[in-house]
């Protein structure tokens, strides 16, 4: 074991570049829902994808946004910045959702598109899970 020290970087924010990303990872009523009603996006308007908040301008790519794959962001923070770890912390409005049981199918399927798409294709990348708790999300009285 060496006794290098390497920066961990904790809030590093990869992007769903839109809906299309996911349904791979929904199953077939949700995929179906997705399409009829013609959801593009659960982006909030928190982190609006062309906010200056949202991302710094010198990691925005070629479309304006921050990294929509990992390769992007470990060019970004781990080549650039030598952080020896990026965990993920996705902020897709998937929270958002007032069903119960959309919020729950896209939730699954946010964290089966980062351990597929960006934790599988680099190992410095970790992620923190997203949940959907109806404890945090508005309920109607």
């Amino acid at each position: 074991m060496s006794g290098a020290l390497h920066a961990i970087d904790c809030d590093v924010h990869p992007t769903v570049p839109d809906m299309k990303a996911l349904l791979p990872y929904l199953d077939d009523f949700w995929r179906e829902t997705v399409e009829e009603r013609g959801i593009n996006s659960l982006e909030t308007v928190a982190y609006p994808p062309n906010a200056p908040l949202t991302a710094r301008s010198q990691w925005r790519g070629e479309n304006g946004r921050a990294a929509t794959a990992a390769s992007e962001l470990t060019a970004q923070v781990c080549d650039r910045w030598q952080a020896g770890i990026a965990i993920c912390n996705c902020l897709y409005g998937v929270g958002l959702l007032f069903s119960e049981d959309m919020a729950a199918a896209f939730t699954r399927a946010l964290n089966d598109w980062i351990v597929k798409e960006w934790l599988d294709r680099d190992p410095r990348l970790r992620a923190s899970i997203v949940r959907a708790d109806a404890e945090h999300r508005i309920r109607r009285r």
